[in-house]
Parts: structure tokens; C-alpha cells; sequence
């Protein structure tokens, strides 16, 4: 018997290696496609968080210098709020527990007859020292009365009457009194 040959199709054979090197390189590129575009997809949803995060911390910190200069506006206001109680205070202290000047004034311009003059005034919250001048001794002492006579002033007296026929000076002193 005779063998039975077969006929070997080389070119058969060729291209169906070659079609299946074909198809593996068509796999192996499939798959480089897929994974560049799934590293592109996860690359873009990380860099979408990176610039969302960095807005957002730009955003934070613009909110965060607006709130430092609120803040720094409000630390002022308090510090002001602060220094006004205590000069209310302060004033509060001294109007209640002092003798007003200008009551004192007021008082003196009421007593003072009308040609008696001023040379100097000494004010302090317990007493009153003045000079005056004026063209009669009458005059003077007509202020010491009205001085003694008022109740507002105690311990009145005056000293040193000085001058000639038209022009008489004298230290005039006075305690305040409380009320």
C-alpha cells in the first residue's frame, strides 16, 4: 500500500500564522488603547480634584483674609467700645464727686458787684483765692459780704488792701463749701 501524502498547503499555513500574529497584535493593541484611555480617564478625574481642591483653597483663603480684617475691624471697635466706658466712667467720677468749675464761676459772677474787677482768679475744687480791683473799699467789702452770705462760700477772708483814692486792690480767700 501506498502511503497516502498529503498535500501541505504552505500558503494555507502562512496565512493562517500570519492572521493569527494579526490578531494578537490586534489584541495587544486593543488593549494598549484601553489602558491609555483608562489612565487618561482616571488622570483627568485626578486633575479635575486637583484644581477643584485648589479653587477651593483659594476660595478659603480669600474667606479667611476677609474674616482676619472683620476680625481686626470688630478687635478695634472693642478696644474704642472699651476706652469710651472708661472715659464715661471717668467723667461719671468727676462730675459726681467734684465741684464743677463753671458752678463755681457762675456763683462768683452772681456775688461779684458790677465795677469790681478781676486780676486774678486761683480755682481749685475746694477753694477760691482772687485779686480785685476797685475804685471804692465799699465795693470790696460788699463782695466779701455777698461771699459770706451766700452759703456756697465758708471762711472768708481778705487781706492786704492796697492802692490810692481811685483804685483799691485786695487778696480775697474762700473755702467751698459741700453740698
Amino acid at each position: 500500500m501506498a502511503k497516502n501524502l498529503k498535500d501541505i498547503n504552505l500558503l494555507l499555513a502562512y496565512e493562517r500564522g500570519i492572521k493569527k500574529k494579526d490578531a494578537t497584535l490586534r489584541i495587544y493593541f486593543l488593549l494598549l488603547i484601553l489602558e491609555i484611555c483608562v489612565f487618561a480617564l482616571i488622570g483627568s478625574i485626578f486633575l479635575t480634584r486637583i484644581m477643584t481642591t485648589n479653587n477651593d483653597i483659594r476660595r478659603l483663603n480669600n474667606e479667611i483674609t476677609i474674616k482676619q480684617q472683620q476680625m481686626d475691624e470688630a478687635q478695634k471697635l472693642v478696644e474704642k467700645k472699651i476706652l469710651y466706658t472708661q472715659k464715661k466712667a471717668l467723667l461719671e467720677y468727676i462730675s459726681s464727686g467734684h465741684i464743677k468749675f463753671l458752678e463755681i464761676l457762675d456763683k462768683l459772677e452772681s456775688l461779684t458787684p458790677s465795677n469790681l474787677k478781676f486780676e486774678s482768679l486761683n480755682l481749685s475744687t475746694e477753694k477760691v483765692t482772687c485779686t480785685v480791683r476797685a475804685d471804692k473799699l465799699e465795693t470790696v467789702t460788699q463782695f466779701v459780704y455777698n461771699l459770706q452770705t451766700s452759703g456756697y462760700f465758708t471762711n472768708v477772708s481778705f487781706s492786704s488792701v492796697t492802692g490810692d483814692e481811685n483804685s483799691k486792690m485786695s487778696t480775697i480767700s474762700a473755702d467751698i463749701a459741700r453740698k
